[in-house]
């Protein structure tokens, strides 16, 4: 009986040890999927729009736009201009005296960037209509025609003011390109800018919107160009890029962030036509 109860034993415990083994590796499996899980997840980098391009007040700027977010180099770094949709704010931001203000989008919109709002008011009342594609550096692009409402001996006209070149993109960019262009003071067209040439030269700027159109033509020599792009490539940014700075002195208002940087003596210097 003795020998028969040490033969099951031994039979039982060969039988159970795949069973114990399998449950030890599925016990593992589950610490090891636990301990990934656990883990703070990577940040995937974001494929942006990369533009260096050149304002006529601002001068050499580099922006990255994405779907969601923007952002703006200003004066080598001096100044970051941020926009992220998910907070729907815009912030303004000296690395080098570690200060921020932000602001939200709407308010941003309606009062314009400090160097450049003196343009928008009027230029808010321009706006798109023809389009034709292009290629431009190798990426497509639109030329479109802007407008403005003007007079012609009394009668209200159309007056074609100024001609964009913009990005074509089936990407939805929402809000961010509002930021762009209310920073830039330019016409809303929903697109990336590429160029804004003016018809017409700066010193008569003011006879656009109380002439005729071959009037208009005739009169103005040379065309205005506000805005110019160098380069336009698709790349990748980490997240890291688009995150709003943590411990940074809060300032209340937008100037005085704009009033640290080197270049603020230059400042009021700067007027848009």
């Amino acid at each position: 009986m003795q020998r028969l109860f040490h033969s099951y034993n031994k039979k039982l415990s060969a039988l159970l040890a795949p069973k114990r083994v399998r449950w030890k590796a599925s016990i593992g499996l589950v610490c090891c999927l636990l301990a990934i899980f656990a883990r703070p997840a990577l940040a995937k980098d974001e494929e942006v729009w990369h533009l260096s391009q050149l304002h006529r007040a601002l001068g050499s700027v580099e922006i990255f736009v994405t779907p969601s977010l923007m952002r703006l180099n200003y004066g080598n770094g001096d100044i970051i201009v941020l926009y992220r949709q998910d907070t729907n704010r815009v912030y303004i931001y000296n690395p080098a005296h570690k200060a921020i203000f932000s602001t939200p989008f709407e308010t941003f919109y309606k009062r314009g960037f400090i160097i450049t709002s003196g343009g928008l008011l009027p230029i808010r009342t321009w706006y798109p209509k023809e389009r034709k594609s292009i290629q431009y550096k190798g990426q497509p692009a639109s030329i479109v025609e802007i407008y403005a409402h003007g007079r012609s001996r009394g009668k209200p006209t159309e007056i074609n003011c100024a001609e964009m070149k913009v990005v074509n993109s089936k990407e939805n960019f929402n809000k961010v390109i509002s930021v762009i262009e209310t920073l830039y003071a330019i016409p809303i067209t929903g697109s990336i800018p590429i160029e804004l040439r003016l018809n017409y030269s700066q010193a008569g700027g003011e006879l656009w919107f109380q002439t005729h159109q071959s009037d208009f033509k005739q009169r103005m020599e040379n065309t205005s160009i506000r805005l110019q792009t160098s380069k336009i490539v698709r790349e990748k940014m980490p997240a890291a890029f688009f995150a709003v700075p943590k411990q940074y002195k809060v300032m209340k208002e937008e100037s005085d962030v704009m009033n640290l940087t080197d270049t603020a003596s230059d400042l009021t210097n700067l007027v848009l036509p």
